[in-house]
Order: C-alpha cells, then structure tokens, then sequence
C-alpha cells in the first residue's frame, strides 16, 4: 500500500514538473517580449528626456542637467544627432527608420526612379537609371501576366535587393507595363521648414538590437537661409548610465551651438 502511494506521489510530481515546464516554454516568449517592450519604452522615454532638454535650452539658453539611466544601452553623439542603441530579444519596431516624435521623419531612403526608353526583346523593356552619380543600364522583363523582375548587376522582384556597382538597392515598386521602376538607396537627410516643423524628431528603428536618434534637421526658411543646431560633445559615445550637461555656447542669425557633455 505504501509503495502505491510513492508512485501515485511520484506521478503526481511529474505530471506537476511537466505542466510547469509547458507553462514556462509557453509563456516564456510573451513574458520576453513583455519585457524587452519595458526596456524599449524606457529608452524612447529617456531619449524624449533628452530632446526636450536640448530644444529648451536652444529656445530658452542657460544650460540643464539631465540623468539618464538606460541600462544595456549605449549613447552616440553627433553633429546633429544623438544616438541611442537598446539591446532588444525581440522586434518591436521595423527594420527602417520611422518617426516616433513626429508625423514625418528627416532620414529617408533616396527614391530613385528609372524609366524604360527601349525594348530589349519580347517582354522586355531596358532604360539608364541614375545610382550614386553614375549611369546604369538597367531592364524590365515580364516573367508572369505583367512585368515585375528588374536587373540591373543583379536581378530581383519588387521587395527585393539587387546589386548596382557596389552597392545595394532594394527595389520599392515595379510598374505592371514595365514603363518604369523605383529603387530605394542610401539613408538621406530631409529639410525642415523653419517656423513649421519641430527642431528635432526622434526616429526608431531595430535590425537586431533597437537604434533610436534624436535629429536636429536643417530647416530653411522662406527667404531659403538654412538654420542649424550644431552638437558639440567631449565624447563620441558613451554608456547609457551617465549625467549629461547641455549649455548653449553661442549663436547667430541661423546657426546655434549646443555642447551635450558627459559629466
């Protein structure tokens, strides 16, 4: 009798460990993601910290003192760009930048587009497109119903990368009658407009680990006179546990100059 009740135990020990394992298995990627989002939203909050502080002593001048605590984290800083690297286990945010503080963002991919000027055989159209300064022949080819793979060094569909010289493109959109086609380059800074747009926007973006910057954009004013917020820092990067002293050092008719120091 005794002995029956040991293995009754036993069962009941194992099917315990085993509904435990489950859960944990189970429950482990949400309670990661649960908190991998804590820790982003603890760096988009800090780097909103920052941001406001700059842009109120480029309004105000004076200087303010800032703590920053983001653990796992490392701070870059720029002319015009603080930014902010979180370690991540999970994708919260997409692999390009997108605005966070703003309805726009000032870094975008380069939309470069190539039109066909001629037929290079049955469904198939070819034209020179522009990448980088350089001239590049390039085609359209019908592989379906309608024309949808691009080559130029390589070949791809829409969504894909191809190769032009050194460097990748992906391409963003094929038109159906092959007439034309968009290609996405490099990272470029967009103007903003003086006395509209905010100074800066915080952007994100997360290709493994979590990139958010804070961009003080060139913003043109309506007699074309371009305004700067020029960052000078004692540091080119630091960790995210630090205190920062923002002074404005002087400034002009169009250009500011803000030291962010580590301290």
């Amino acid at each position: 009798m005794k002995s029956q009740e040991i293995i009754a135990m036993t069962l009941v020990l194992l099917v315990s460990i085993l509904a435990i394992s489950i859960a944990y298995v189970w429950s482990k990627p949400m309670i990661d993601k649960s908190s991998d989002k804590v820790k982003v939203d603890r760096c988009i909050s800090y780097a909103r910290l920052i941001q406001n502080s700059v842009e109120d002593v480029v309004k105000t001048g004076g200087s303010e003192n800032v703590r920053v605590e983001i653990p796992d984290s490392v701070i870059y800083f720029s002319e015009n760009q603080i930014i902010i690297k979180c370690k991540s286990k999970v994708q919260v945010l997409p692999n390009f930048f997108v605005p966070i503080s703003y309805d726009h963002s000032p870094i975008e991919k380069e939309n470069i587009k190539g039109v066909t000027t001629d037929s290079c055989g049955s469904n198939c159209k070819n034209g020179t497109i522009v990448l980088d300064n350089e001239n590049y022949e390039f085609n359209i080819t019908n592989t379906s119903t309608v024309y949808d793979k691009v080559c130029i060094n390589t070949c791809g569909y829409q969504g894909d990368y191809i190769l032009a010289g050194n460097n990748s493109y992906q391409i963003a959109y094929v038109d159906p009658n092959g007439n034309y086609t968009y290609l996405l380059g490099e990272y470029i800074m967009r103007n903003g407009i003086f006395g509209v747009d905010p100074l800066s926007v915080l952007v994100g973006k997360q290709s493994g680990n979590v990139e958010l910057r804070i961009v003080f954009w060139n913003e043109v004013d309506k007699f074309g006179r371009v305004h700067r917020i020029h960052l000078n820092s004692s540091r080119l990067s630091t960790n995210g546990i630090i205190n920062l002293y923002i002074v404005k050092k002087n400034s002009n008719s169009t250009d500011t100059y803000i030291n962010v120091d580590v301290i």
